[in-house]
């Protein structure tokens, strides 16, 4: 097994190269995650950047001691960002098809689904089996799903 600072530190690199290449136009639109910095505190690209980075790492600051088990905060995240994915899709449907119309958002509403589906996928692989490897896949997949497409900005918040 790597160092896993490093490996961390090289994880927190691939989340902000994901925050550019969605900037460059990737999706049709950002994730919130990456579009609430600039809303509350004005526009900022480097912060848009950080946020996310620094996020990961505070979130998951076990792996930098190099932990293989998945601390509990992070399956109850797991479970509250599912069920506001849920409720994001009901709520934005049809403002999402008017803004951006209904292949798009459907797209969107599957990568969501199959991103969730290997988080949980990945989660319950975790739970049975300590592993910095899995802890550190299972964090950046989540992290990545974030600032990629997770709550897309339909074109207004309620």
């Amino acid at each position: 097994m790597g160092k896993p600072v490093p490996m961390v530190l090289g994880a927190g690199s691939a989340i902000a190269g994901l925050v550019l290449l969605n900037a460059a136009g990737v999706w049709p639109t950002a994730p919130s995650l990456v579009i609430l910095p600039s809303v509350l505190i004005g526009p900022r690209p480097l912060l848009a950047v950080a946020l996310p980075v620094l996020l990961f790492w505070v979130w998951s600051a076990q792996l930098f001691r190099g932990s293989g088990s998945v601390p509990e905060h992070a399956f109850f995240g797991l479970l509250a960002l599912s069920l506001l994915t849920a409720y994001w899709f009901v709520s934005y449907w049809t403002p999402g098809v008017r803004a951006l119309g209904l292949v798009c958002v459907v797209a969107y509403a599957t990568v969501n689904t199959l991103s969730l589906s290997l988080l949980w996928l990945l989660g319950a692989h975790a739970a049975t089996k300590e592993s910095f490897r899995i802890n550190l896949s299972f964090h950046l997949a989540a992290a990545a799903w974030l600032v990629t497409v997770a709550f897309p900005d339909f074109g207004g918040w309620p």
